[in-house]
């Protein structure tokens, strides 16, 4: 039997392929729309700058989880609170391109501390990808931003009257506009300081109470906006530790959510989607999803198997961060490795301070056995300040025992002699003092009259750190390696009261105190054990 010899016209094998590549194009756009996750492993195969969403980090994962649940309206309000440089920004930027491809007829908003970042870095990234990604127009083809409305803190897109994209900072606003899709807040404070500051948080809770949540409507549908506050925690009081307060909370188990990730060689597609639906099931499974707010806390480092583990590695933080963080932990757990690295801020109300004290027979005992002397000096030029220097014996294991401390608020022409009088009689051999204006030639005109008398290290300072910031930094190590004397001169025990009164927020008369204990623990590090002699 002869066969038919079916002669197909160049024409009609264009249609065969044009139509075979439509239908792999609409696979691939069905799958990548499925999960933020997926969404974003596509977009990052024609980014240069390499892959953030990868399968090995199981805490992006379970972030992406969150923003599918929500952008599904599933639930309604989550937090992710995570240390700085954690990549909150780029997950929530991710999640945005997504949502307004799906709903592009719902407003999002996405605000933060400053307009800086809300309109003019976040809200750009979201629109200049949705204008210009072949990525993004592969999967969600024929949409562009409107020529017709274009500004950063606003925009829409062609062939919609509704704003997909709204932004501002605090202090700012965003006219009459409404917020359906995702409401988004993206940092309410720059750092510690602005967040320990009574007067920002005052202008930050108006801004959230008049603009952000004030924008809330339901979409086309009748679902209300879902709610995402991915920040660092820098105080009990922020809007997650309110939530957290008067709101009933679920919160996600990252222990157990890790280990079930990691317990899989590979995360296929099919496992990515059955563990989804767990989590998912685990979720709705705490009540009413409307009713609660689900909570995600990563710290700097987790305990897993008796080790820390940072998971900081998980997202490829450079090596200088986490050394850095490494160097912060080997401090004592002070108030900002708690607050920022391990998102778990202590009460403003708590002290910063639980100094451990020993008696006057045996401090004199320890230091007499101890070469290493140390003093960290705190110039002062009247207005109520203290000139403050602080005197310590370091012993092998890096601990420092406050023996000597001069605290004296009369003027230059007697703090000076003094300060070389006692570090003279003491012996000091490493010296450091904070050389800010004034201070650098008072503290040079010591120098100088020290090193005619003596030898040793002798550092002027420069300090441009916030204050109050520095010295909750140094609190960690304080508490953890500073030794005190229980009772000791006139100007030791107001020093000691100083340090006693002085809480999280250091709402105290005088900080010189805290100021110089801090510059000492800070300035004298890695201080090795020399041979031992006495006084």
């Amino acid at each position: 039997m002869k066969k038919n010899n079916v002669k197909v016209s160049e024409n009609d094998l264009r249609v065969v392929l044009a139509k075979k590549k439509l239908r792999e194009i609409e696979k691939i756009q069905k799958r990548v729309r499925k999960h933020l996750f997926y969404y974003a492993e596509y977009m990052e195969k024609f980014d240069k700058k390499g892959r953030f969403f990868t399968r090995d980090k199981w805490n992006i994962i379970i972030k992406s989880w969150l923003y599918d649940l929500a952008t599904e309206k599933v639930i309604r309000r989550v937090t992710i609170s995570e240390p700085t440089r954690s990549g909150k920004s780029y997950v929530s930027t991710r999640a945005l391109e997504r949502y307004i491809g799906m709903h592009p007829e719902h407003n999002n908003m996405r605000n933060s501390y400053s307009a800086d970042l809300a309109v003019d870095t976040l809200s750009v990234k979201v629109r200049d990808t949705i204008q210009n990604s072949k990525a993004f127009h592969d999967i969600f083809p024929g949409l562009r931003p409107s020529k017709q409305s274009f500004k950063k803190s606003r925009w829409m897109l062609d062939g919609y009257n509704n704003f997909c994209y709204l932004a501002a900072g605090v202090g700012g606003s965003v006219g009459g506009n409404g917020c359906s899709g995702l409401l988004i807040l993206d940092d309410e404070y720059k750092g510690m300081t602005e967040a320990l500051s009574k007067a920002v948080r005052k202008e930050t809770e108006r801004f959230l109470s008049s603009v952000h949540w004030k924008r809330r409507e339901n979409d086309p549908d009748g679902n209300p906006p879902s709610e995402i506050y991915a920040c660092t925690r820098w105080t009990t009081r922020d809007t997650i530790g309110k939530l957290k307060q008067s709101e009933k909370s679920f919160e996600i188990d990252i222990y157990k959510w890790r280990h079930i990730i990691e317990s899989y060689e590979e995360i296929t597609d099919e496992i990515f989607e059955e563990l989804y639906e767990k989590f998912k099931k685990e979720l709705l499974s705490a009540g009413d999803p409307y009713d609660i707010v689900y909570h995600l806390t990563i710290p700097a480092l987790m305990k897993i198997h008796g080790q820390e583990i940072s998971f900081c590695e998980a997202i490829k933080t450079t090596r200088s961060q986490l050394s850095d963080r490494a160097t912060l932990r080997k401090r004592g757990e002070g108030y900002i490795w708690n607050a920022v690295d391990m998102q778990n801020p202590k009460a403003e109300g708590s002290m910063l301070y639980d100094l451990k004290k020993i008696s006057d027979y045996e401090m004199q005992r320890i230091v007499n056995t101890l070469n290493n002397r140390v003093a960290y000096i705190d110039p002062a030029f009247g207005g109520g300040d203290f000139c403050t220097m602080i005197i310590a014996a370091v012993d092998k294991g890096g601990n420092y025992y406050i023996f000597n401390v001069m605290y004296d608020s009369r003027r230059s022409e007697v703090t000076k002699p003094e300060i070389l009088r006692r570090l003279l009689k003491y012996r000091v051999r490493r010296i450091a003092g904070e050389g800010n204006g004034a201070g650098e030639e008072y503290l040079k005109d010591i120098r100088k009259d020290f090193y005619s008398k003596s030898y040793g290290s002798f550092k002027i300072i420069k300090n441009s750190a916030n204050k109050q910031d520095r010295i909750r930094d140094a609190a960690g190590q304080v508490n953890e390696m500073c030794r005190f004397l229980n009772k000791g001169s006139n100007e030791y025990n107001i020093f000691i009261s100083e340090l006693e009164d002085a809480d999280i927020m250091l709402d105290i008369d005088n900080d010189d105190g805290c100021d110089a204990i801090s510059g000492l623990v800070s300035q004298h590090k890695n201080i090795k054990e020399a041979k031992i002699t006495s006084f």
